[in-house]
Protein backbone atom coordinates (compact mmCIF):
# COMPACT_ATOMS: atom_id res chain seq x y z
CA UNK A 1 0.00 0.00 0.00
CA UNK A 2 1.03 3.59 -0.69
CA UNK A 3 1.96 5.56 2.63
CA UNK A 4 -0.94 7.56 3.73
CA UNK A 5 -0.29 10.44 5.88
CA UNK A 6 -3.76 11.13 8.20
CA UNK A 7 -3.60 14.38 9.51
CA UNK A 8 -6.22 15.55 12.74
CA UNK A 9 -6.74 19.12 13.53
CA UNK A 10 -8.55 19.29 16.94
CA UNK A 11 -9.35 21.35 19.42
CA UNK A 12 -8.49 19.22 22.24
CA UNK A 13 -12.14 17.23 22.58
CA UNK A 14 -10.96 14.55 24.18
CA UNK A 15 -13.78 12.04 23.99
CA UNK A 16 -14.13 12.93 20.28
CA UNK A 17 -10.35 13.14 19.13
CA UNK A 18 -10.47 9.51 21.01
CA UNK A 19 -13.00 8.30 19.02
CA UNK A 20 -11.78 9.89 15.64
CA UNK A 21 -7.98 7.85 16.22
CA UNK A 22 -9.85 5.17 16.97
CA UNK A 23 -11.22 4.79 13.70
CA UNK A 24 -7.73 5.69 12.30
CA UNK A 25 -6.11 2.67 14.28
CA UNK A 26 -9.18 0.20 12.84
CA UNK A 27 -8.37 1.10 9.02
CA UNK A 28 -7.75 -2.08 7.65
CA UNK A 29 -3.94 -0.37 6.44
CA UNK A 30 -2.42 1.08 8.85
CA UNK A 31 -1.10 5.40 8.45
CA UNK A 32 1.03 7.49 9.53
CA UNK A 33 -1.29 9.72 11.97
CA UNK A 34 -0.65 12.80 13.09
CA UNK A 35 -2.67 14.74 15.39
CA UNK A 36 -2.73 18.73 15.41
CA UNK A 37 -4.32 20.43 18.44
CA UNK A 38 -5.24 24.33 17.51
CA UNK A 39 -4.48 27.21 19.61
CA UNK A 40 -2.63 25.02 22.70
CA UNK A 41 0.65 25.07 24.46
CA UNK A 42 2.79 22.38 24.86
CA UNK A 43 0.78 21.36 28.00
CA UNK A 44 -2.43 21.46 26.95
CA UNK A 45 -0.87 19.35 24.05
CA UNK A 46 0.54 16.79 27.11
CA UNK A 47 -2.24 16.66 28.96
CA UNK A 48 -4.65 15.35 26.31
CA UNK A 49 -1.99 12.62 25.43
CA UNK A 50 -1.99 11.70 29.06
CA UNK A 51 -5.35 10.92 28.96
CA UNK A 52 -5.91 9.56 25.55
CA UNK A 53 -5.94 5.53 24.84
CA UNK A 54 -3.58 5.32 21.83
CA UNK A 55 -2.58 1.91 20.88
CA UNK A 56 -0.15 2.70 17.88
CA UNK A 57 2.38 5.17 17.19
CA UNK A 58 0.74 8.87 16.74
CA UNK A 59 2.45 12.49 16.24
CA UNK A 60 1.45 15.39 18.17
CA UNK A 61 1.88 18.71 17.39
CA UNK A 62 0.71 21.85 18.89
CA UNK A 63 -0.26 25.04 16.27
CA UNK A 64 -0.06 28.50 17.97
CA UNK A 65 -1.42 32.19 16.52
CA UNK A 66 -4.45 32.31 14.31
CA UNK A 67 -4.41 29.52 11.58
CA UNK A 68 -7.17 28.10 12.73
CA UNK A 69 -8.36 24.79 11.21
CA UNK A 70 -6.52 25.54 7.72
CA UNK A 71 -3.25 26.27 9.48
CA UNK A 72 -3.56 23.07 11.75
CA UNK A 73 -4.29 21.32 8.28
CA UNK A 74 -1.18 22.67 6.78
CA UNK A 75 0.96 21.93 9.73
CA UNK A 76 0.23 18.59 9.65
CA UNK A 77 0.66 18.50 5.86
CA UNK A 78 4.36 19.39 6.74
CA UNK A 79 5.06 17.49 9.82
CA UNK A 80 4.25 14.26 7.45
CA UNK A 81 6.47 12.59 4.94
CA UNK A 82 4.09 9.99 2.88
CA UNK A 83 2.82 10.42 -0.59
CA UNK A 84 -0.44 10.31 -0.11
CA UNK A 85 -2.36 12.53 2.64
CA UNK A 86 -5.76 12.15 4.11
CA UNK A 87 -7.45 14.52 6.35
CA UNK A 88 -9.88 13.95 9.45
CA UNK A 89 -11.42 16.38 11.44
CA UNK A 90 -12.02 15.31 15.36
CA UNK A 91 -15.65 14.85 15.47
CA UNK A 92 -15.59 12.68 12.31
CA UNK A 93 -15.27 8.70 12.23
CA UNK A 94 -13.94 6.18 9.27
CA UNK A 95 -15.42 3.17 8.19
CA UNK A 96 -12.62 0.76 8.65
CA UNK A 97 -12.22 0.45 4.49
CA UNK A 98 -12.00 3.60 3.69
CA UNK A 99 -8.46 4.30 3.32
CA UNK A 100 -7.47 0.79 1.41
CA UNK A 101 -9.99 1.19 -0.86
CA UNK A 102 -9.30 5.09 -1.61
CA UNK A 103 -5.65 4.21 -2.00
CA UNK A 104 -6.97 1.21 -4.35
CA UNK A 105 -8.53 3.98 -6.60
CA UNK A 106 -5.21 6.06 -6.27
CA UNK A 107 -3.08 3.40 -7.51
CA UNK A 108 -5.86 2.84 -10.31
CA UNK A 109 -6.37 6.08 -11.91
CA UNK A 110 -3.86 7.63 -11.04
CA UNK A 111 -5.88 10.96 -9.92
CA UNK A 112 -4.28 13.46 -6.99
CA UNK A 113 -7.49 13.66 -5.47
CA UNK A 114 -9.60 10.38 -4.21
CA UNK A 115 -13.04 11.52 -2.49
CA UNK A 116 -15.67 9.19 -1.16
CA UNK A 117 -19.27 9.25 -0.02
CA UNK A 118 -20.34 10.16 3.16
CA UNK A 119 -23.27 9.40 5.99
CA UNK A 120 -24.03 12.32 8.15
CA UNK A 121 -25.49 11.93 11.78
CA UNK A 122 -26.75 13.49 14.85
CA UNK A 123 -25.18 13.13 17.80
CA UNK A 124 -27.29 10.28 19.08
CA UNK A 125 -26.15 8.25 16.17
CA UNK A 126 -29.15 8.93 14.06
CA UNK A 127 -28.47 9.69 10.33
CA UNK A 128 -29.66 13.26 8.23
CA UNK A 129 -28.75 12.53 5.44
CA UNK A 130 -26.17 9.69 3.28
CA UNK A 131 -24.26 12.02 0.25
CA UNK A 132 -23.04 9.26 -2.15
CA UNK A 133 -19.60 10.17 -4.14
CA UNK A 134 -21.19 9.68 -7.51
CA UNK A 135 -20.30 12.67 -9.79
CA UNK A 136 -17.03 13.45 -10.63
CA UNK A 137 -16.32 17.17 -10.88
CA UNK A 138 -13.81 18.61 -13.55
CA UNK A 139 -11.81 21.44 -13.02
CA UNK A 140 -14.83 23.90 -14.44
CA UNK A 141 -17.59 22.08 -12.51
CA UNK A 142 -15.77 22.55 -9.27
CA UNK A 143 -16.31 26.06 -9.64
CA UNK A 144 -20.08 26.40 -9.42
CA UNK A 145 -19.89 24.60 -6.01
CA UNK A 146 -18.73 22.06 -3.32
CA UNK A 147 -19.54 19.13 -4.78
CA UNK A 148 -16.71 16.78 -2.64
CA UNK A 149 -17.78 17.73 0.75
CA UNK A 150 -15.90 17.58 4.06
CA UNK A 151 -11.85 16.98 3.68
CA UNK A 152 -12.56 13.82 6.22
CA UNK A 153 -13.60 12.16 2.51
CA UNK A 154 -10.54 13.21 0.92
CA UNK A 155 -7.53 11.53 0.01
CA UNK A 156 -4.72 13.53 -1.97
CA UNK A 157 -1.49 13.32 -3.78
CA UNK A 158 1.24 15.37 -1.86
CA UNK A 159 3.20 16.65 -4.47
CA UNK A 160 -0.58 18.30 -5.85
CA UNK A 161 -1.36 19.43 -2.11
CA UNK A 162 2.21 20.76 -1.54
CA UNK A 163 2.18 22.33 -4.88
CA UNK A 164 -0.96 24.63 -4.34
CA UNK A 165 0.07 25.45 -0.84
CA UNK A 166 -2.20 23.60 0.82
CA UNK A 167 -5.45 25.54 2.13
CA UNK A 168 -6.08 29.22 2.12
CA UNK A 169 -5.57 30.02 6.20
CA UNK A 170 -7.52 33.56 4.94
CA UNK A 171 -10.36 31.58 4.68
CA UNK A 172 -12.68 31.08 8.00
CA UNK A 173 -14.65 29.01 6.04
CA UNK A 174 -15.48 27.36 2.55
CA UNK A 175 -11.29 26.39 2.68
CA UNK A 176 -12.42 23.37 1.67
CA UNK A 177 -13.72 24.69 -1.32
CA UNK A 178 -11.28 26.67 -2.39
CA UNK A 179 -8.78 23.56 -1.69
CA UNK A 180 -10.28 21.52 -4.07
CA UNK A 181 -10.68 23.95 -6.65
CA UNK A 182 -6.82 24.47 -7.01
CA UNK A 183 -6.24 21.07 -6.95
CA UNK A 184 -8.44 20.31 -9.50
CA UNK A 185 -6.66 23.09 -12.04
CA UNK A 186 -3.72 20.57 -11.14
CA UNK A 187 -4.87 16.86 -10.97
CA UNK A 188 -8.28 15.11 -11.90
CA UNK A 189 -10.78 13.26 -9.02
CA UNK A 190 -11.92 10.22 -8.73
CA UNK A 191 -14.09 8.71 -6.83
CA UNK A 192 -15.30 5.76 -3.99
CA UNK A 193 -19.40 6.38 -4.04
CA UNK A 194 -19.76 4.59 -0.80
CA UNK A 195 -20.14 6.77 1.93
CA UNK A 196 -17.23 5.58 4.02
CA UNK A 197 -16.98 8.72 6.64
CA UNK A 198 -19.21 9.07 9.42
CA UNK A 199 -19.79 12.88 10.04
CA UNK A 200 -21.18 14.28 13.15
CA UNK A 201 -23.85 17.01 12.55
CA UNK A 202 -22.17 19.75 14.92
CA UNK A 203 -24.58 23.15 15.14
CA UNK A 204 -21.74 24.63 17.23
CA UNK A 205 -19.18 24.55 14.09
CA UNK A 206 -18.10 27.87 11.88
CA UNK A 207 -19.58 26.21 8.68
CA UNK A 208 -23.32 26.29 10.49
CA UNK A 209 -23.37 29.88 10.52
CA UNK A 210 -25.01 30.96 7.56
CA UNK A 211 -24.07 34.01 7.39
CA UNK A 212 -19.96 33.57 6.89
CA UNK A 213 -20.97 30.89 4.56
CA UNK A 214 -22.80 33.83 2.50
CA UNK A 215 -20.10 35.76 2.97
CA UNK A 216 -16.96 33.12 2.10
CA UNK A 217 -18.85 31.40 -0.42
CA UNK A 218 -18.68 34.89 -2.72
CA UNK A 219 -15.31 35.66 -1.26
CA UNK A 220 -14.08 32.01 -3.06
CA UNK A 221 -15.92 33.22 -6.16
CA UNK A 222 -14.29 36.37 -6.55
CA UNK A 223 -10.81 34.55 -5.55
CA UNK A 224 -11.01 32.56 -8.78
CA UNK A 225 -13.24 34.94 -10.93
CA UNK A 226 -10.86 34.57 -13.72
CA UNK A 227 -11.53 31.40 -14.35
CA UNK A 228 -15.22 31.61 -15.01
CA UNK A 229 -16.97 31.62 -17.87
CA UNK A 230 -21.14 33.26 -18.51
CA UNK A 231 -21.91 29.74 -17.98
CA UNK A 232 -20.00 28.43 -14.98
CA UNK A 233 -21.05 31.96 -13.51
CA UNK A 234 -25.07 31.35 -14.36
CA UNK A 235 -24.43 27.60 -12.27
CA UNK A 236 -22.40 29.51 -9.83
CA UNK A 237 -24.94 31.61 -8.73
CA UNK A 238 -27.74 29.42 -9.10
CA UNK A 239 -26.30 27.37 -6.38
CA UNK A 240 -24.85 30.22 -4.76
CA UNK A 241 -28.38 31.41 -3.74
CA UNK A 242 -29.71 27.24 -4.03
CA UNK A 243 -27.53 26.59 -0.69
CA UNK A 244 -27.75 30.05 0.84
CA UNK A 245 -31.84 29.74 0.21
CA UNK A 246 -31.95 25.91 1.97
CA UNK A 247 -29.06 26.76 4.84
CA UNK A 248 -31.39 30.54 5.88
CA UNK A 249 -34.69 28.14 5.73
CA UNK A 250 -33.17 25.43 7.86
CA UNK A 251 -31.83 27.63 10.62
CA UNK A 252 -35.90 29.21 10.46
CA UNK A 253 -35.35 32.31 8.76
CA UNK A 254 -37.99 31.13 5.88
CA UNK A 255 -37.97 34.94 4.77
CA UNK A 256 -34.05 34.77 3.76
CA UNK A 257 -34.61 31.04 2.77
CA UNK A 258 -37.42 32.09 0.10
CA UNK A 259 -35.40 35.09 -1.05
CA UNK A 260 -32.45 33.21 -2.06
CA UNK A 261 -34.58 29.92 -4.02
CA UNK A 262 -36.21 32.75 -5.71
CA UNK A 263 -33.00 34.04 -7.08
CA UNK A 264 -31.45 30.74 -7.48
CA UNK A 265 -34.19 30.26 -9.77
CA UNK A 266 -33.84 33.27 -11.92
CA UNK A 267 -30.31 32.18 -12.77
CA UNK A 268 -30.57 28.27 -13.06
CA UNK A 269 -34.80 26.88 -13.20
CA UNK A 270 -34.65 23.76 -10.84
CA UNK A 271 -37.35 21.63 -9.82
CA UNK A 272 -35.61 20.85 -6.92
CA UNK A 273 -35.44 24.59 -6.25
CA UNK A 274 -38.86 25.10 -6.92
CA UNK A 275 -39.82 22.16 -4.57
CA UNK A 276 -38.08 23.43 -1.34
CA UNK A 277 -39.56 27.30 -2.52
CA UNK A 278 -42.68 25.21 -1.87
CA UNK A 279 -42.10 24.03 1.12
CA UNK A 280 -40.59 27.20 2.87
CA UNK A 281 -44.38 27.91 2.34
CA UNK A 282 -45.57 25.98 4.87
CA UNK A 283 -44.11 27.97 8.09
CA UNK A 284 -41.44 26.92 10.06
CA UNK A 285 -43.75 23.69 11.53
CA UNK A 286 -44.34 22.69 8.40
CA UNK A 287 -40.89 22.97 6.84
CA UNK A 288 -39.06 21.62 9.65
CA UNK A 289 -41.63 18.44 9.70
CA UNK A 290 -41.02 17.82 5.70
CA UNK A 291 -37.08 18.14 5.94
CA UNK A 292 -36.86 15.44 8.78
CA UNK A 293 -39.12 12.95 6.55
CA UNK A 294 -36.93 13.42 3.78
CA UNK A 295 -34.06 12.94 5.75
CA UNK A 296 -35.35 9.90 8.06
CA UNK A 297 -36.05 8.24 3.96
CA UNK A 298 -31.87 8.30 3.68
Amino acid sequence: MTGVSVVIPTLGRRDRLQRAIESVEAQTERPESIVVVDGSDDRTVESLVADLDVPFDTTYVHQTGDGGLSGARNLGIEVGDSDLVAFLDDDDQWFPEKLERQVAAYERTGRGLIFCGIKNVRPDGSVTNVRRAESVPDDRSILTGNSIGSPSAVLARRSDVEAVDGFDEGLPTQEDWDFYIRMLQRTEAAAVPDPLVLKEYNPEGMSRNVEHSERDLFRVYRKHREKYDAETERDFMGNYHFTLGRRYAKSGDLNRGRAHLLRSLRHRPKPKTLLYLAVTCLGETGYDFVRRWYAGRS
